[in-house]
């Protein structure tokens, strides 16, 4: 069942500590973040997505995010990856359920930048 959105995106969850920068980036666009320091696993995940009410979960690409997690977090609509990969997610469940999924494809340049 595709999820609707019928408001502005307001709530989100970040896990796996991106850059700190990224909360204030997100701020300015008028949606408040919430950190969960460590990484979760799918019932850690599932009760911060709900207790948080996150429309958008940011992320890197060591928690999976399953159908299970996909199904429970009614609020999500988008996760957002910190980084290049998208194979920590299941696909097929966030398309069946409306929430969009995106990645970084030049997040790895600094990295490759200061590995040179």
């Amino acid at each position: 069942m595709a999820r609707i959105q019928m408001q502005p995106l307001s709530r989100a969850l970040v896990v796996e500590a991106p850059h700190p920068s990224l909360d204030e980036l997100i701020g300015k666009s008028g949606i408040e973040a919430v950190r969960v320091d460590a990484v979760p696993d799918d019932a850690t995940l599932i009760r911060a997505l709900r207790d948080t009410g996150a429309q958008i979960l940011f992320k890197r690409s060591r928690v999976p995010v399953s159908r299970a997690v996909i199904e429970a977090a009614e609020e999500l609509v988008a996760i957002q990856l910190c980084c290049i990969g998208d194979d920590s997610i299941d696909k097929v469940a966030a398309a069946e359920h409306g929430v969009m999924v995106f990645n970084d494809p030049v997040s790895n340049g600094r990295s490759v930048v200061e590995l040179a």
